[in-house]
């Protein structure tokens, strides 16, 4: 008898479709990251320049300037226009990197516990995988995280292989995963009392 643990996004997807959705989810998160960080470098060196050349021009008297009509002025001027195309194709290069790396990571497609295993399948790039886990074998650790991050997960780990995290928050098989590690379980609803948060209906 299989006992489902965790479902991993997209599951029904093909490794190829979704390897193709996770790349474009990293760059468009990557993205909007660089983006903002090129808006910053682009304004600060502006700013600078701007600034230097109105107090050569008035006497050093301070002049107010813009952010937004700073980065007008740093792309009209010749001379910062390569400044610019260089800084797009670094940050969009950096960007199309990193997020292939991100996209590299295992996608699970089911997480499962029969008597004797734990399985997890899923896709490693384009490959499909599956992994087994011996129930002898492995150790259960519910570990959590405060602050602006916020966790709570159940660790599955044996000696040799890649740890299994299975997110417990809003998880519809607390009660398979009751049954398969109670002692864990119970650590987690225990800090669910000590928050004062009533404890999931299983």
């Amino acid at each position: 008898m299989e006992m489902t643990l965790s479902d991993g996004a997209l599951a029904s997807y093909s490794c190829g479709a979704r390897f193709l959705d996770a790349y474009l989810a990293a760059v468009l998160f990557c993205g909007a990251g660089a983006g903002s960080l090129f808006l910053i470098v682009v304004g600060t060196l502006t700013t600078m320049e701007r600034a230097a050349q109105e107090k050569a021009a008035a006497g050093h008297a301070q002049v107010p300037y813009g952010f937004r009509s700073g980065i007008a002025a740093f792309l009209r001027y010749p001379m910062n226009r390569m400044t610019t195309r260089t800084l797009l194709v670094v940050a969009t290069a950096a960007v199309l990197l990193i997020s292939f790396v991100l996209s590299l990571s295992p996608l699970r497609a089911r997480l499962f516990a029969t008597e004797t295993s734990i399985v997890e399948t899923g896709c490693n790039m384009l490959t499909p995988y599956r992994d087994v886990y011996d129930r002898n074998l492995v150790q259960f650790r519910y570990q959590y995280g405060r602050g602006k991050s916020r966790f709570d997960t159940l660790q599955i780990s044996q000696t040799g292989k890649r740890p299994l995290d299975v997110e417990l928050g809003d998880s519809p098989y607390l009660k398979n995963l009751v049954a398969l590690a109670p002692d864990a379980m119970n650590r987690y609803f225990d800090e669910l009392r000590a928050e004062g948060k009533a404890l999931p209906q299983l």
